[in-house]
Order: structure tokens, then sequence, then C-alpha cells
């Protein structure tokens, strides 16, 4: 047994709407708990609810964020520790184009994505809360996957049909209760996430999580095995 990742509660400091220095003592205090555990990855979200911003309002929160998670990568470097940001439909960009755009211009080593399988639907194939010109994907999920494949630090694997848990962020199936195609996803991933130490099963929010995640096991085992042994 051993902790595969840590996320603290961060809402206190939205980083792209605090100073850097406020997310940077946030950061300061979880890595104390990464070092005593040995954990190596730092779960962070935006923190900020999906919003449409003015373009100038949208630049300087974007500026703001870029140059905290940068700051807050490479202090997490220096403990040895990845910052891997869970993207959402629940919090501020959450548009796959913009999911991109963020981690190239973060641009450090230490700071990568936390490619979940319900979030990645929810995003390219509903386009949830991403107001009334949603940003999909013909390719779904999967052109999803192998847009982010180079960036992924670390993986969420659980089904979606697309839906919301309270109207916030997606909501969390049991496999086969949604409509992930979970070989074409870690297909897309590959070596991405093939050389990854942990895959985590991610049954937040699940009313079965007692009945399901023990079947869940085999499944996921029965993924890994099917994704080395696909053709190269």
């Amino acid at each position: 047994m051993a902790p595969a990742a840590y996320a603290p509660d961060f809402t206190t400091v939205p980083p792209g709407e605090v100073s850097t220095k406020a997310y940077l003592d946030e950061v300061g205090a979880t890595l104390a708990v990464c070092e005593g555990l040995e954990i190596r990855l730092l779960r962070v979200d935006t923190v900020s609810p999906p919003e449409t911003l003015a373009p100038a309002a949208h630049e300087r929160r974007l500026e703001r964020l870029v140059g905290t998670w940068r700051a807050a990568a490479a202090r997490c470097a220096d403990s040895g520790v990845t910052l891997v940001w869970e993207f959402e439909p629940g919090f501020w960009l959450n548009r796959p184009s913009e999911v991109r755009q963020l981690v190239e211009a973060v641009d450090h080593p230490a700071f990568r994505l936390l490619f979940d399988s319900s979030h990645a639907y929810t995003g390219a194939v509903a386009g949830a809360r991403q107001g009334p010109e949603p940003e999909t994907l013909p390719g779904g999920e999967v052109e999803y996957a192998r847009l982010l494949a180079p960036y992924v630090g670390h993986l969420h694997l659980i089904d979606s049909d697309g839906s919301l848990h309270d109207d916030e962020t997606s909501a969390h199936l049991p496999f086969g209760a949604g409509k992930v195609d979970f070989q074409g996803v870690l297909e897309a991933l590959g070596a991405a996430v093939d050389g990854l130490e942990w895959w985590g099963v991610d049954f937040c929010f699940c009313a079965t999580t007692e009945t399901d995640a023990p079947k869940a096991v085999p499944y996921v085992r029965s993924l890994a095995r099917r994704l080395r042994e696909a053709p190269a």
C-alpha cells in the first residue's frame, strides 16, 4: 500500500486570481506532506468556476495562472514532485484547446496533466459547462487523449455518459455504465500511460463504489494487458 498522489484543498487560493506568493505558500505546506509520505504527484485544478470573461480579463487571469503554476512546478521539482492539473468541466479552462494551450504555456517538466477518462468524455463529447457554444471533438474522448498524450503525467479511469454530478463536475460511473471507449483512449495515450507507476480508478461521488470497485480491478488489469499486447 502506498499513496499514488496527493489532492489537497486549494480552494482559498485560486491560482489565476491570487498572488503567486500566496499560492506558493500553500504549495510549500502540501509539499511537506508529500516529502514525509514520499508522494511524487501533487494534484491541482484552477479552482475558479467556468465562466466567460472579457478578452482582456481572460488574458490577465491566464497570464497570472501560467506564471503561478510555472513557479509552483519549479518549487515541486526541488522536492522531486510533479504538479498534475486535473482539468474538469466544473472549473475554469475546460475546453480542449484551452487545456492544451495552458499546459504548453506553463512549459515546465514538473507540470503535467492528470487525464481523467470521465472528464475527457464530458469535455470532448458533451461539451459540459462550456457555455452556449461548446467545443467538442469529432473523435470524442479518443481524439482528446491523442491531443494531450505528450503532456500526461497521471491517469484516472472511470466511465461516463456525459452527465454531471450535482450540475458541477463529471458523474463517475462504474465501468460499463457509460460510453467511454477505454481501449481507444489507452491506445491513443500509448507510451504516455504505459510507463506510469500508477493508474487510478476514480469512483468519486459514485454511490455503488463498494460493489463496483472490486469488479473494476480485473477490468483495468485487462485493459493494461491489451495495451501492452497491442501492435506498436
